[in-house]
């Protein structure tokens, strides 16, 4: 189901309770991973959401992203959003390391695990 929607349709049933992982299409290779893939307005939709105070204190979520530049704008002024780079192993359409984006709500403790080493974002004003 798309983010948008849901998050607009199912707002106000949505439960503090549940961890909601958002997780959309990549921006920079969406088009040729995905057969249905998003639009630039729709991942911007995504990140108003997000960003809005009365829906990021509501529920408890997490949005991974490719580290595109046009996503990081999107959300590195969101006051109440944790923001987070961490490196990947792919195995399936390239192999090898890449970056990803975590960003979620304030109110949830995330740890780097494993082989998973997460690094703080920080933007200031």
């Amino acid at each position: 189901m798309e983010a948008t929607y849901f998050l607009n349709k199912y707002f106000e049933i949505l439960d503090k309770d549940t961890l909601y992982f958002i997780n959309p299409p990549y921006f920079n290779q969406g088009k040729s991973l995905y057969s249905h893939f998003m639009t630039e307005t729709l991942h911007r939709d995504i990140s108003y959401i997000l960003n809005d105070n009365n829906f990021v204190n509501k529920i408890n979520w997490v949005l991974t992203y490719d580290t595109a530049p046009q996503i990081y704008e999107l959300y590195k002024s969101g006051k109440n959003i944790n923001k987070y780079k961490y490196e990947i192993n792919y195995s399936a359409n390239k192999r090898g390391k890449f970056s990803e984006f975590l960003f979620s709500s304030d109110n949830i403790n995330i740890e780097s695990f494993d082989n998973v080493e997460l690094k703080k974002l920080e933007y200031h004003f």
